[in-house]
């Protein structure tokens, strides 16, 4: 059983290696069948020396029956959508489909190294396709919407480059016309728009089982609440547009828990836990870990303890009138409705600080992300305890 193990990944990018496995599957029936039967996930890499596979090698090695489920394109720097398509009908049993580090083109730029004269680029994708990952991998649109397979229920768009302005949003934006069957969805796509998120929300609503996005502002969270109730597990991460605003976010955080009762597992990442997460869950965390005598557990009551006493002292520096918290009062000017801020002395000393330090604290939002992981009895002591809160 050594070589069906050995052959359950195969990965294909340099010339050698793909000549020397043609040669050995038509000269070594049981290789032949042995890759046929038992290869189940198909690797293509972009060699060093350019894309040396063809449509008619992956035939060879393959066969027709091929039992690949999973597919992966891997550092390719023009990967045309003809081939992608190419590819995928050759797998009869793909189940998931995988770009990373990929630049993903509308025209394939050398032609006749890919497509094979006995494949047909108006091929349909099969329908047995039922994820779709776009990892580090830049895209125009008419590139993207033609690998937005209909069938799909599983979509990742993973964080990417940026390379072309507003496509990320036009992306996102057309999912529901191309996608119309997501239930398990993610995006960490850069420069997306909080409207064009909450529409997102909005259109697959009681559908969406698992989602996994970007936490811009508090509409976002509105949105969930109102209409992604059959969540059963979701992962948030507040970003600084997020956390620049100044009302809290804290208590739409409450509102997603007493409203999505189907959660199992709710994950937040910010650079600033203490005050996005209410104190409902801080509450919830330590009264199951007190059930729960394991030493996680006691860290995460610890933490919890933490996070309350830092935002009661919050609380009381924002009531205080003499704190620099509390001496943020926005005063109207006459002409044009302008606003401005007035600050204590104390708080125009922090900005200084803090415009002399940019670089560190830009470095410091990029890596110190904290994450907290809600299972599903503390989300169920939240909902039981507060279950009529605004």
């Amino acid at each position: 059983m050594v070589l069906p193990s050995l052959y359950s990944r195969l990965e294909l990018g340099y010339y050698v290696y793909i000549r020397q496995l043609q040669h050995g599957v038509k000269t070594n029936i049981f290789l032949k069948d042995t890759v046929a039967s038992y290869t189940k996930r198909l690797e293509l890499r972009s060699s060093r020396n350019g894309n040396s596979w063809r449509i008619d090698d992956l035939i060879q090695i393959l066969g027709t029956l091929s039992r690949v489920e999973t597919l992966s394109f891997i550092d390719f720097h023009a990967l045309s959508t003809e081939t992608i398509i190419c590819v995928i009908a050759l797998l009869p049993n793909l189940r998931h489909v995988e770009l990373r580090y990929c630049h993903i083109v509308s025209t394939p730029l050398v032609q006749h190294r890919f497509v094979s004269n006995n494949a047909s680029t108006k091929s349909n994708p099969s329908p047995a396709i039922n994820k779709l990952s776009f990892i580090w991998t830049d895209f125009t649109e008419k590139a993207i919407t033609s690998c937005l397979l209909p069938h799909i229920t599983h979509l990742e768009l993973g964080s990417n480059r940026n390379k072309y302005e507003a496509v990320n949003g036009l992306v996102v934006n057309s999912l529901a016309q191309h996608c119309p069957n997501i239930t398990h969805l993610t995006i960490a796509l850069p420069q997306i728009e909080e409207p064009i998120i909450c529409d997102t929300i909005a259109h697959y609503g009681l559908q969406l089982q698992q989602l996994s996005i970007k936490c811009v502002g508090h509409r976002t969270l509105l949105a969930i609440s109102a209409r992604a109730l059959n969540l059963q597990k979701l992962a948030l991460r507040v970003t600084s547009e997020s956390q620049e605003e100044e009302d809290d976010i804290s208590p739409y955080m409450i509102r997603i828990v007493t409203a999505c009762r189907y959660l199992e597992s709710f994950e937040i990442a910010s650079t600033q836990l203490d005050q996005d997460v209410p104190n409902e869950i801080w509450e919830a965390i330590i009264a199951c870990g007190e059930l729960d005598a394991t030493n996680a557990s006691q860290k995460r009551q610890l933490r919890a303890q933490y996070a309350l006493m830092v935002r009661q002292k919050n609380q009381v520096a924002k009531n205080d009138p003499k704190s620099g918290m509390a001496s943020r009062q926005r005063l109207a000017l006459g002409r044009n409705s302008v606003w401005f801020d007035t600050v204590s002395e104390e708080v125009l000393e922090q900005r200084y600080h803090y415009n002399n330090s940019i670089r560190g604290r830009y470095q410091h939002q990029r890596n110190n992300f904290e994450q907290l992981q809600l299972i599903r009895s503390e989300l169920v002591r939240v909902a039981l305890r507060w279950p009529n809160l605004p």
